[in-house]
């Protein structure tokens, strides 16, 4: 790359399936997805990231773009077993409030072409109306404005 140690990439998903043909009781359904990160190694054991993304959904209740950002960093403790850390930041567009979520887990390798991760994720709204609407966030009620996950990951390759 032209600045060492830095990597970027750019994505994008695209629907082409018409609005009609979607369940009416799904709920919304992402019509265009499109990402940008990027990454730079501060040192060798500790990474710094960064994304943006721009969601447009199927949806009666939700024309406008919705827009997510957030950073990240990853530390190698050795050579097997890392540590991760991500904050992001929703901002809807249907009338409500923000929400905002992060993650906390433990990286580990499993011999040269596998990993696994587990980790403690939550989202909390950032208002009255943080958890109302239409979008792909936490559906929780409105005494319930913290939800949380322990994810799990396992990759393997080729």
């Amino acid at each position: 790359t032209a600045v060492d140690k830095l990597f970027v990439t750019i994505g994008g998903a695209f629907t082409i399936a018409d609005k009609d043909w979607f369940v009416a009781d799904a709920g919304s359904q992402e019509q265009i997805k499109l990402a940008l990160g990027a990454s730079y190694g501060i040192t060798e054991a500790f990474k710094l990231s960064a994304s943006f993304a721009m969601l447009k959904y199927h949806s009666d209740v939700a024309d406008d773009p919705v827009f997510q950002f957030g950073v990240g960093g990853d530390y190698a403790i050795n050579d097997v077993l890392g540590v991760v850390a991500d904050v992001r930041m929703l901002l809807p567009n249907n009338d409500a409030d923000p929400t905002l979520s992060f993650l906390v887990g433990l990286n580990g390798a499993v011999g040269s072409n596998a990993s696994l991760g587990l980790g403690f994720q939550g989202i909390v709204g950032l208002g009255d109306k943080a958890t109302k609407g239409d979008l792909k966030v936490v559906q929780a009620t409105e005494a319930d404005k913290f939800a949380f996950a322990v994810p799990i990951r396992a990759s393997i390759w080729f």
